[in-house]
C-alpha cells in the first residue's frame, strides 16, 4: 500500500511539472491603440485647434461618418513643430497614376467607429511628451 501512495505521489509531482506554462511567454506586450471616434456634435475647429465658426453667407459640409480611414499620423511636441518634425506613427499607401502624388484608396485602411485602426506597440514610439495629434483623414 505504501508503495502505491509513493507511486502515486510521484506521478501527481511529475505531471504538474510538466503541465506548469511559463508566464512570461504569455505576456501581451504594451501598445498604443488608435481609434476613432465619429461625434456629429464635435466642434468645428481651425487648422491651430481654435474654434471656428462658418461666417454668415457661406456653407461647410458636416458629413455623416459609417467608416473612416487615415492617412497619416503624427505625434507633435507643440503647436509650432513643422509637419513631419514630429514623430510619424503612421504614412498611407500613396499613388502618382494621375499625376502628383495622391491617396491610394485601394490600399487604404478602413474602419468603422470604435474598431483598432493602428496598434503600435510602445517600445516603437520615440520616447517625449507631445501636445498635439495630427491626423489626416480620408473618406
Amino acid at each position: 500500500m505504501k508503495k502505491i501512495i509513493l507511486l502515486l505521489t510521484i506521478l501527481t509531482l511529475s505531471i504538474s511539472f510538466f503541465s506548469c506554462e511559463d508566464l512570461d511567454d504569455n505576456q501581451v506586450e504594451p501598445m498604443l491603440i488608435i481609434k476613432f471616434k465619429f461625434d456629429p456634435n464635435q466642434a468645428r475647429l481651425n487648422n491651430l485647434g481654435q474654434p471656428s465658426f462658418v461666417p454668415f453667407g457661406n456653407g461647410a459640409q458636416s458629413p455623416v461618418f459609417n467608416k473612416i480611414s487615415s492617412h497619416y499620423i503624427e505625434f507633435a511636441k507643440d503647436a509650432n513643430t513643422q509637419l513631419g518634425d514630429g514623430s510619424i506613427v503612421y504614412h498611407g499607401q500613396e499613388t502618382a497614376i494621375g499625376g502628383a502624388n495622391a491617396i491610394d484608396f485601394s490600399k487604404a485602411k478602413i474602419v468603422a467607429e470604435g474598431e483598432a485602426f493602428l496598434e503600435i506597440p510602445l517600445k516603437d514610439l520615440a520616447i517625449g511628451s507631445y501636445e498635439w495629434l495630427r491626423v489626416s483623414l480620408s473618406y
